[in-house]
């Protein structure tokens, strides 16, 4: 795997490698990306490429430990950037921003690289999920008194995972076009109802005890 190189004109090539590269496989997907193809966008040699990189594989490995942990930084920094919730529905918002501003990433993750190549890139997808869960986990478990499931840390996990899937169904249906500010919405509503049993704001004031019951998904 290649060190970061110190001279700048290096550090230039090989960033137009990677970046032609990335191209090239959110376009055609890795299977279909080639060398050849890879130092012709990149505007760069194929001895260039080899003086960095043993191959194809090594690259793809090297691609994918950069997009998953740029993906964790941008999580990070999103998140880092808003003040803490003051309640259950605000902190489920919070992470439904992140998780909207990581879509072009989450699209290419998904579709480019379905599998990962050999054990760096494994490592790098484990900490990104770890580091992911409990960015959001910090978010909404201090209102775990509004969570209804009996193991609110699980349930925080799985509502998280299922508005991750329904943004990959509306992303790849035609028919369910929505503009973000809906869509943020939808996912937030699809969350807080998971946690919730679809009862109330989720911000564990003033809900009536009574009409809890029979509404209550988890009983």
């Amino acid at each position: 795997m290649p060190q970061a190189p110190q001279q700048a004109r290096s550090r230039r090539t090989l960033e137009r490698i990677t970046n032609a590269a990335l191209a090239i496989v959110a376009e055609r997907g890795a299977e279909e990306a080639t060398v050849q193809d890879i130092v012709r966008r990149a505007r760069s040699s194929v001895g260039s490429f080899y003086s960095r990189f043993s191959g194809k594989d090594e690259l793809m490995t090297y691609l994918q430990e950069r997009i998953w942990d740029d993906a964790l930084d941008r999580w990070t920094q999103v998140l880092g950037e808003q003040e803490p919730p003051p309640n259950l529905s605000a902190g489920i918002a919070q992470v439904v921003t992140a998780l909207l501003a990581d879509r072009e990433g989450h699209r290419l993750r998904r579709h480019a690289f379905p599998t990962s190549n050999g054990d760096a890139s494994v490592d790098s997808i484990r900490r990104f999920r770890a580091g992911v869960f409990n960015l959001v986990r910090n978010r909404v478990r201090p209102f775990e008194h509004g969570i209804v499931h009996p193991e609110p840390t699980l349930a925080i996990d799985l509502g998280f995972l299922a508005a991750v899937g329904l943004l990959d169904q509306v992303d790849g249906d035609a028919l369910l076009e929505l503009e973000e500010e809906a869509l943020a919405a939808e996912l937030e509503r699809v969350y807080l109802a998971y946690l919730t049993g679809g009862l109330g704001s989720g911000t564990g004031e003033g809900e009536d005890p009574q009409f809890a019951d029979p509404f209550d998904v988890w009983t």
